[in-house]
């Protein structure tokens, strides 16, 4: 557990079970991240149709004896969270084009409501 940030077991004392009970939680919550973490996760992006088996084999190996999990940790944080953020990105464009032209319309509405009006008058209602 030394390489994990605990002390080594010379440095525990004579009690050592007493000493790694407070690792207890930090352990249980590593053991139970895929169960409770990572499926989820995997769960959204299956609802979302996105290929995650497709877009993982498209990743490129890493060697070593965690290579598996440093894979998908790289096309995690290198790969897909680009292409979500700039996902993202597009949706909120697309929403405020929306806006945008629902605000058009009701200016144009308005503009031909108040036609006298001298707000309407001074070209306020033109095309941008």
């Amino acid at each position: 557990m030394a390489p994990l940030g605990t002390p080594a077991s010379g440095q525990m004392g004579t009690e050592v079970e007493k000493t790694l009970m407070q690792y207890c939680d930090a352990l249980e919550d590593c053991l139970g991240w895929h169960e409770q973490t990572w499926m989820p996760l995997q769960e959204q992006l299956k609802d979302l149709d996105f290929k995650w088996d497709k877009f993982l084999a498209e990743q490129p190996a890493v060697v070593g004896a965690h290579g598996e999990l440093v894979r998908i940790g790289k096309a995690v944080n290198d790969s897909l969270l680009p292409i979500l953020e700039s996902r993202i990105k597009k949706q909120k464009l697309l929403q405020i084009e929306e806006e945008l032209r629902d605000l058009k319309a009701q200016m144009k509405l308005a503009g031909r409501a108040a036609k006298s009006s001298k707000a309407t008058a001074k070209n306020c209602f033109r095309s941008y």
